[in-house]
Parts: structure tokens; C-alpha cells; sequence
């Protein structure tokens, strides 16, 4: 299943050409980056997806956290990146194999400087599919 959640979430993200201007072409990986990727770069993970039915139709209903990383010394660039991630999915419904759709609304948005001096914005969204 969560395949298919990353396909979706790498097209959508692939249809920027303003994120993907920012990040450096194809900087965007599902978990984790390898081990030496140039920064700035966005990685995501599924936090929970629980699955629910009814008698008409079923029902993911996930929560999926992005991750941005940059050595930039100010602020300004994982910023800037985060506010095209917020552009890009806030309320946003993406297309996704199988399902009738997908919606997504942010619930949490913070930035840290990791301990290897690196900004790291987490935005955490809670998505919706149906079929």
C-alpha cells in the first residue's frame, strides 16, 4: 500500500517546478536520502496508516511527516523550500492510483538545527484517500 502513497506523493512533488527549482532538481526521497546527498533535500515517512472500512467504501486516513534538511547557515532556504512544501499540499487533493482521491491538511509545522549544525523543518499532514 504505502507504495503506491509514494508514488503519488513523489508525482505531486515532481509537478513543482518551483520545489524542485529549490531543492535542486530531484533532491525528494520517500524515508530516507542516501547516505551522501548534496543539502538542501526533502525526505518523507509514513507516521501511521490506519485503515478503515465501511459498508460503501473504504478509507486510509494517514499521517505523513516531510522532512527538509539544509547546511544554509540562515534560515532563508528550508524556509523558503517549506513554504513551497506548504503551497504545494495545503489542502491540496492528489491523484493516487486506485483511490478516488486524496486530501491533505497540514497539523504541524516546527524547525530545529540538528547536532550536525543542519536546519530541519518538519511538517506533519494528515491525508485523506478514499475508495
Amino acid at each position: 500500500m504505502q507504495t503506491q502513497f509514494d508514488k503519488a506523493i513523489y508525482d505531486h512533488i515532481n509537478g513543482s517546478v518551483a520545489l524542485k527549482a529549490l531543492l535542486g532538481d530531484e533532491r525528494f526521497y520517500a524515508d530516507n536520502a542516501p547516505q551522501d546527498t548534496v543539502f538542501p533535500y526533502l525526505a518523507w515517512t509514513w507516521i501511521l496508516i490506519p485503515h478503515e472500512e465501511t459498508f460503501t467504501s473504504e478509507i486510509e486516513n494517514a499521517s505523513l511527516q516531510f522532512s527538509i534538511f539544509s547546511k544554509n547557515q540562515s534560515v532563508a532556504e528550508v524556509d523558503e523550500i517549506a513554504d513551497e512544501l506548504f503551497d504545494l499540499f495545503d489542502n491540496a487533493t492528489i491523484s493516487i492510483d486506485d483511490y478516488n482521491f486524496m486530501r491533505c491538511r497540514r497539523v504541524s509545522a516546527r524547525r530545529v538545527k540538528d547536532p550536525e549544525n543542519a536546519w530541519h523543518h518538519m511538517t506533519e499532514y494528515q491525508l485523506l484517500a478514499c475508495r
